[in-house]
C-alpha cells in the first residue's frame, strides 16, 4: 500500500542495453514517464553495453522530465564473454546481474526493466508493493510457465502444446525443483537488492551457469529461477505481458485461465516484446506496435523510417507468416475489446 513517504521517495529503476537496443531504452523509458503519476520521481540507473557516442546523446535529449535523473555506468562486457548466449539473446541480458555492485549500499530495492518494453501504467504501482521477504516480485513467464508443463498440464495437453518450451529447468530433477513449480521472466523485476547482497544471488548465479551449462536455457532468466527458486513472489501478470502470448488462440490453448487471459488481451500494462520480431523494426506486426511507434515519435527518432530486421533474413518461420495465417481471429479478437480502435486513437494523439 502507497504511504505519502513511499510517494516522496523516488523510484529506483535500473536498465541496461547496447547499441542495438538503443531504440529500446529510450522509449522503455519515455514510455514509464508518460505514465508516471504526479508526484512520482524516478533516479534511472543504465548500464551501457556498448552505446554509441551519438545513440547516448540521443537518449539523454529525448528524456527531458524533469522528475528523471539519469546516472550512466559503463560496463566492460568482455567480463561476460565466458557465458552463454541464445538466440537473439546476447551478453546484455546479464547486465542486470550487476546491479548489487554497481549501485550504493543506500539502494535497498528497485525495479529491473528489459529496452524492450512498452510500459503502459503508472510504474509507481509496482514500486509501491512490498518485496519483503522476497528477494525479488516477478510474473509468470507466459510461454514456460512451469519447471514442466507437461506434468502440470498432463490431462489437458492443448495447454502446453504452444509453449515456447515446456521444461526450462531441464534438469529440475537434479537441482531438487518441483515439477509443478512456476517459472519467472526476468525482464521485469521489483528486486530487493539488500538481499540480493546478503544472498551473493549474483554469485550463486554464475555458478549454476558455470556448474549446469549445458542445461542452460534463457542464459541468466534459468539461473535466477534455479538460484530463487524459494524466494521470490508472483505478481500480476499484466505487468508482463510477452509476446508469446499471442501465439494462443484463447484460454482454452494457452496455460492461462480466462480471467487472466482476458486481462493480457485487453490491458496490458507492460507490453514486452520478447521476440526478435522488435517493434523499431517494420516486420513486427505485434498489436500494440503503433502505440509503441507513437512514443518513439516523441523522441530524438521522431524520423527514424522503421527498416526491416536484417536477422530476419535467415529465417523464413517470421512472425508476419504466422500472423498472416490468424489475422482474421486476432483481428476480431482485438477490435471486440477496442484494442484496435484505442490504438489508432492514441496515434492520432500523437500526431
Amino acid at each position: 500500500m502507497m504511504t505519502d513517504s513511499n510517494k516522496s521517495s523516488p523510484m529506483v529503476v535500473v536498465t541496461g542495453a547496447d547499441e542495438n537496443y538503443s531504440i529500446g531504452l529510450v522509449v522503455t523509458i519515455q514510455s514509464m514517464l508518460m505514465h508516471l503519476g504526479p508526484g512520482r520521481r524516478v533516479v534511472l540507473h543504465v548500464f551501457d553495453g556498448g552505446i554509441s557516442p551519438e545513440s547516448k546523446k540521443r537518449i539523454l535529449d529525448s528524456w527531458t522530465d524533469q522528475r528523471l535523473t539519469t546516472h550512466w555506468h559503463q560496463v566492460d562486457m568482455k567480463d561476460f564473454a565466458h557465458l552463454t548466449t541464445a538466440g537473439h539473446l546476447n551478453h546484455t541480458t546479464y547486465l542486470r546481474l550487476l546491479i548489487p555492485d554497481l549501485l550504493g549500499s543506500e539502494v535497498g530495492k528497485v525495479i529491473y526493466l528489459d529496452s524492450d518494453l512498452l510500459i503502459r501504467r503508472d510504474l509507481g504501482l509496482l514500486w509501491d508493493e512490498d518485496v519483503e521477504p522476497y528477494s525479488v516480485l516477478a510474473g509468470q513467464e507466459v510461454s514456460s510457465p512451469y519447471v514442466d508443463s507437461e506434468i502440470v498440464f498432463a490431462e489437458s495437453p492443448e495447454k502446453y502444446s504452444k509453449l515456447g518450451t515446456t521444461a526450462p529447468i531441464a534438469n529440475y530433477r537434479e537441482i531438487g525443483i518441483s515439477p509443478d513449480a512456476k517459472v519467472f521472466n526476468a525482464g521485469v523485476l521489483l528486486i530487493n537488492v539488500a538481499r540480493w547482497r546478503s544472498e551473493r544471488v549474483p554469485e550463486q548465479a554464475y555458478e549454476c551457469l558455470q556448474r549446469y551449462r549445458e542445461h542452460v536455457l534463457f542464459c541468466d532468466q534459468y539461473a535466477l529461477n534455479v538460484v530463487l527458486r524459494d524466494s521470490w513472489k508472483e505478481i500480476d501478470s499484466r505487468w508482463n505481458q510477452n509476446s508469446h502470448f499471442y501465439a494462443y488462440t484463447d484460454c482454452h490453448d494457452s496455460p492461462l485461465d480466462e480471467v487472466t487471459f482476458r486481462d493480457l488481451t485487453d490491458d496490458p500494462w507492460i507490453c514486452h516484446f520478447t521476440w526478435i520480431y522488435k517493434p523499431w523494426y517494420s516486420d513486427c506486426v505485434h498489436p500494440h506496435k503503433d502505440e509503441y511507434v507513437a512514443c518513439l515519435r516523441t523522441t530524438q527518432w521522431h524520423r527514424h523510417r522503421l527498416q526491416r530486421n536484417p536477422a530476419l533474413k535467415r529465417d523464413r518461420r517470421t512472425f508476419r507468416q504466422w500472423v498472416a495465417r490468424r489475422k482474421g481471429s486476432i483481428e476480431r479478437r482485438l477490435t471486440r475489446l477496442g484494442i484496435i480502435k484505442a490504438n489508432e486513437d492514441s496515434i492520432r494523439r500523437a500526431a
